[in-house]
């Protein structure tokens, strides 16, 4: 896949990339923006504009704070008060390129997908318990905008085999660089762990892009 059919993203990345199948379908994409892209947009990473929420049900806990930017069937781009290289990276976003390139990765069909996409921040204290996303989802693909991510800080991604928190088969710090594709099935269990203290004010900074079920 050539880079030209992107503005931000680099279409080779998904070529280097090989989807894991235990204990689900899923991957890790590096470097799908370049070094200096990425530093750009971490720094203009948005502060403003985010709603909390919280939950305690027996299912599914968590605490974060959320940013829509782009809302399930929306097709319409509105404007907002970022900088034009976001309008850039959701242009790449919402291309049929983009689309295809998760279908050849993880052999599935979106053609009839709704697309959704959010900003989300965590900062201390803010987790997410072990789940594994709702029916209606098919795949999620996850970036990250923290540069100076320290794994003592806590936030890191745990990818599980059952719904024991413990039970982890892979742990990915949120770092800038790297994203994460979770195809959802009953058993994609995952976690975010909370944020700690020691992360002082910093806060780790996420983009989902989430295909829906039409």
């Amino acid at each position: 896949m050539n880079k030209r059919l992107f503005h931000v993203l680099d279409g080779q990345a998904f070529v280097r990339v090989e989807m894991a199948a235990r204990p689900f379908n899923w991957g890790s994409i590096e470097d799908l923006i370049s070094h200096d892209t990425m530093r750009q947009l971490c720094a203009l990473y948005p502060v403003t504009g985010f709603a909390s929420t919280q939950s305690i049900a027996q299912s599914k806990c968590y605490r974060m704070y959320y940013r829509p930017w782009l809302c399930r069937g929306e097709t319409h781009k509105t404007t907002d008060d970022l900088d034009p290289l976001w309008a850039s990276l959701r242009a790449d976003l919402t291309s049929t390129s983009y689309r295809e390139a998760l279908e050849r990765l993880c052999n599935i069909d979106l053609s009839q997908s709704q697309l959704e996409i959010t900003f989300w921040r965590y900062g201390v204290g803010c987790w997410l318990s072990p789940h594994t996303d709702k029916a209606g989802k098919i795949l999620s693909h996850l970036f990250y905008f923290n540069e100076e991510w320290k794994s003592n800080y806590g936030g890191s991604l745990k990818i599980l085999n059952s719904s024991d928190i413990t039970d982890c088969a892979v742990e990915l710090q949120p770092n800038a660089q790297e994203s994460v594709v979770i195809v959802r099935c009953e058993h994609s269990w995952h976690a975010v762990t909370p944020v700690r203290a020691s992360a002082h004010r910093m806060q780790r900074k996420s983009l989902q892009i989430v295909f829906w079920r039409a």
